[in-house]
């Protein structure tokens, strides 16, 4: 039977945190009339807070209240993989390395001194958006550091590279497939083991559109394809505290050029 722990909006949230941390609940029930408290909770790592109030719109307004900072985290997520897809034909390689080393220390100082809460303020504990730019550097490192060549006439930007569609599948997986396996795991469905909070569904959901992001760079749906597409959905799974975004774009780069059978360095 489900361990239910029973609270008032009001109480204290670090005598809860401890109350979780001892009894180990499945859910928290909280009679919510502000959501500030239940906010704090699930920002120290509880996986399910549920809410219940007598007044309806009372309720509506703290449901509202903890959902604005995931969505506004995941436009930005996306939006910021979309702009690093730009940055190869505007900037050398080595600038955007630097560029993303300098973004993770801003976002780092952000998170410590609680600067930006749109962004940090979010139902768990995680450094992915402090670790979102050392992805971009890492992926970038790789590709431009092992396959990309200068080559040509740009087509527009001052810069142009063949072999670098790595980057641009890596990049990709980071800000469409991780945003769609987050938003697929609100599907009832099974947990994976050990882990409270990815479920199966989310995976499905990262496998499939991998699938239609590989057949849109012209990938040939092959058996290393797939394998290393499952491999990508445990790991950004299992990943926790946001380190996928860390991962992930390599990750997609690495099996890109596996598949296409380009050695990976």
């Amino acid at each position: 039977m489900a361990r239910v722990h029973y609270a008032q909006s009001w109480e204290d949230p670090l005598l809860l945190w401890e109350i979780w941390q001892r009894t180990c609940p499945d859910h928290v029930h909280m009679v919510a009339s502000g959501g500030d408290h239940a906010l704090e909770l699930l920002q120290k790592g509880l996986p399910s807070v549920a809410l219940c109030d007598p007044e309806s719109n009372q309720l509506g307004h703290v449901e509202a209240k903890l959902r604005a900072p995931v969505i506004t985290r995941k436009v930005l997520h996306v939006a910021s993989a979309m702009v690093a897809c730009i940055l190869p034909f505007w900037l050398p390689p080595a600038e955007i390395v630097g560029m993303a080393a300098l973004f993770a220390g801003l976002l780092a100082l952000s998170k410590t001194f609680k600067i930006l809460s749109s962004i940090h303020d979010v139902p768990r504990k995680t450094w992915g958006e402090v670790v979102f730019p050392f992805g971009i550097a890492l992926v970038t490192s790789y590709v431009y550091g092992l396959h990309a060549t200068p080559a040509g006439e740009p087509l527009w930007g001052p810069f142009h590279y063949t072999g670098d569609e790595g980057y641009f599948f890596g990049m990709l997986v980071l800000g469409i497939l991780d945003v769609g396996a987050e938003w697929g795991g609100r599907i009832p469905s099974p947990k994976w083991p050990g882990m409270q909070g990815k479920s199966l569904a989310g995976s499905a959901t990262f496998f499939l559109l991998g699938m239609g992001l590989g057949w849109f760079f012209g990938l040939p749906l092959s058996l290393t394809f797939f394998v290393g597409l499952g491999l990508l959905a445990i790991l950004e799974a299992y990943l926790a505290y946001g380190l996928d975004n860390l991962f992930l774009p390599l990750g997609g780069a690495l099996l890109y050029y596996a598949t296409t059978g380009i050695p990976w360095g």
